[in-house]
């Protein structure tokens, strides 16, 4: 096994094991197929105070999942269009969109931009 699939296979334990990172959500298509994955998901709001003293607020949702895994339950790739469906810590659903995915073809990781609204905006 050389160090790539190596990498790939430890995302069972680094990406995906509850124990360590891995947060359970589901990804939705358009037409309504559910796929249940566990990966990193993020929901960060923030507060930047730039030198001039403006306040700027801002919200980052992201998204990882292991190829591997979406692959056995879909031949789709995720994509502009799709939903998601993320469990926050007081396990209520957050229903978000999916504006955008690069895929780390490196080590098999799909990397979901999320925004709150179709118009892709966070």
């Amino acid at each position: 096994m050389n160090l790539r699939e190596l990498a790939e296979a430890d995302l069972e334990k680094t990406l995906e094991a509850p124990s360590t990172s891995g947060s359970p959500f589901t990804l939705i298509d358009p037409a309504g197929g559910e796929y249940a994955v566990t990966g990193m998901a993020g929901d960060i709001g923030f507060l930047i105070e730039p030198e001039r003293g403006e306040k700027i607020r801002g919200r980052s949702i992201e998204c990882s999942c292991r190829i591997k895994t979406l692959a056995a339950l879909t031949s789709l790739v995720p994509c502009r269009g799709w939903k998601a469906r993320l469990i926050d810590l007081r396990g209520n659903a957050v229903n978000v969109f999916v504006s955008g995915c690069d895929a780390d073809r490196t080590i098999g990781i799909y990397n979901l931009s999320i925004a709150l609204d179709m118009g892709g905006g966070a």
